[in-house]
């Protein structure tokens, strides 16, 4: 049988072979441990994720071959003991992060090196999850980040576990170094399952002393507010770009959709003190915004309407640049 690598992975996600796939996977995991069949999946996801942003691949795609990810998962994980030890662990994506699957994976991983991983999936709402976790008392919370313009959901999340007195550590494509993490108040960063398990180890003999953020929020943006800047920046976007004011409703409503992502994303460089957030949302807008076939510099456009949009002193307009 040809080895398990991510390309073989995606001809038969291409194929929907699913049942493959599980197989594959769960040979992979038999062979080589949890640890590689993981590796092999994060890296089938990213490709996903890739040709969903070239435009090679539509949400349909993109969403089934993230079921058949999933199921091959599950399929390697049945072989897996089951023996836990000790205190729990809590595994959950950030509020508003809806992106599982690093969170699933990495709770798996957490299983096969006995810790009492308890998995809550897709978005926590802060304040439930902060009633979780006073309920069952982990060793940590663990929360997973994938994306940046997520952070000012992950600094209510970390607020959650530390009223409820426990530590956290944080993960995820969102904050790819310790920086951010410190600014909204993470009591550590992590970059693998075998750092992290190290630090549960040590959190489990002597829990640590809560962090604090090293960044200061900003003033939150009211629901009525929020609406508003929206409404004020879509207009003026339909205003400077004629074509999308005659465009069918599915493609404007689009435009609002990356109005509140950029907005979303200035939030987030407060949250973290971090500029680079922002220029990094603008730049992965674009790409997708080309591969669209959408007009040249419209992302743009939609930067300098959301600037004009917001009120005069919001903090948030100095997260976007006068001119991208």
């Amino acid at each position: 049988m040809a080895a398990t690598t991510a390309d073989v992975i995606l001809d038969l996600i291409e194929a929907r072979r699913r049942d493959q796939v599980a197989s594959s996977v769960l040979e992979l995991c038999r062979s080589d441990g949890i640890d590689a069949a993981v590796a092999v999946l994060a890296a089938v996801q990213l490709e996903v994720g890739a040709r969903w942003q070239a435009q090679r691949w539509t949400v349909a795609d993109e969403h089934a071959a993230s079921a058949i990810i999933d199921h091959a998962l599950s399929s390697a994980c049945l072989g897996l003991s089951s023996r836990t030890q000790g205190r729990p662990v809590v595994v959950a994506c950030v509020e508003d992060e809806w992106h599982v699957l690093p969170a699933r994976m990495l709770s798996e991983q957490l299983r096969s090196r006995r810790w009492d991983a308890l998995f809550l999936g897709a978005s926590s709402p802060a304040g439930e999850l902060g009633r979780f976790t006073a309920d069952v008392a982990p060793v940590a919370v663990v929360l997973s980040c994938s994306m940046p313009m997520h952070l000012p959901g992950a600094r209510r999340s970390v607020e959650a576990c530390h009223d409820a007195g426990v530590p956290v550590v944080v993960g995820g494509g969102a904050f790819g170094g310790p920086a951010r993490a410190a600014a909204i108040g993470a009591d550590r960063w992590c970059a693998d399952v075998s750092e992290l398990h190290d630090t549960l180890i040590e959190w489990a003999l002597e829990r640590p002393a809560l962090a604090s953020p090293t960044v200061e929020p900003p003033k939150p943006v009211t629901t009525s507010q929020r609406r508003l800047v929206l409404d004020l920046a879509a207009r003026a976007v339909f205003e400077r770009v004629p074509p999308l004011a005659e465009a069918p409703l599915h493609e404007q409503d689009r435009v609002r959709d990356d109005l509140e992502a950029l907005l979303c994303s200035a939030e987030a460089s407060a949250h973290g003190g971090d500029p680079g957030i922002f220029r990094d949302q603008v730049a992965w807008q674009s790409s997708v915004s080309h591969a669209r076939g959408e007009p040249d510099g419209l992302v743009d456009v939609l930067v300098q309407a959301l600037r004009g949009a917001l009120p005069a002193g919001s903090p948030l307009a100095g997260q976007l640049p006068v001119e991208t």
